[in-house]
C-alpha cells in the first residue's frame, strides 16, 4: 500500500472515531479532515434517501437534522479496503436509537471516502458493497 493510501485510510478511520466519540468533536476539526467541496451522502436520513450535503454548512445541517431524529449513534467499524490512491471503503454496522420512539436500528452500510491532498471531498454511504 502507497504512503499516500495509508494517509487516507488513517483519515477514513479517524473521521468515524471522532464521529463515534461525538459528532461534536467531528465538526471541530472539519476544515482538517475535509474539503470545503465536501459532498456527503447519506444512505438513510430520517427516511429521506438520496439528499447530498454540500461544504462545510451542508455537512453541519447533517448532524443538526440527524440529531433530531436520533439521540444516539456509533459506525461499529468491520472492516477497510483502500481503492488507489484516493479512496477508502469503510465496512461499518451503523447503529442509533431513534429521538422520538427509543427503537434501536441497525443497518450494515459501506462508507466511500474520497480524497484529496490528505481531505475528504466526496463521501457516500451505501447499503451495498456493489453499490
Amino acid at each position: 500500500m502507497s504512503e499516500v493510501a495509508t494517509r487516507n485510510e488513517q483519515v477514513a478511520r479517524r473521521v468515524i472515531e471522532l464521529h463515534n466519540e461525538h459528532p461534536e468533536k467531528l465538526l471541530d476539526v472539519m476544515e482538517e479532515l475535509f474539503d470545503p467541496e465536501l459532498e456527503w451522502t447519506p444512505a438513510i436520513v430520517g427516511g429521506l434517501e438520496g439528499g447530498t450535503y454540500r461544504g462545510y454548512d451542508g455537512f453541519r445541517r447533517y448532524y443538526a437534522e440527524r440529531g433530531e431524529i436520533f439521540r444516539e449513534g456509533d459506525l461499529d467499524e468491520l472492516g477497510y479496503e483502500t481503492v488507489g490512491d484516493d479512496a477508502v471503503i469503510a465496512h461499518v454496522m451503523s447503529c442509533g436509537v431513534g429521538r422520538a420512539s427509543g427503537a434501536t436500528i441497525e443497518h450494515e452500510i459501506w462508507l466511500v471516502f474520497r480524497l484529496r491532498d490528505g481531505r475528504v471531498y466526496r463521501e457516500k454511504a451505501c447499503t451495498s458493497r456493489a453499490e
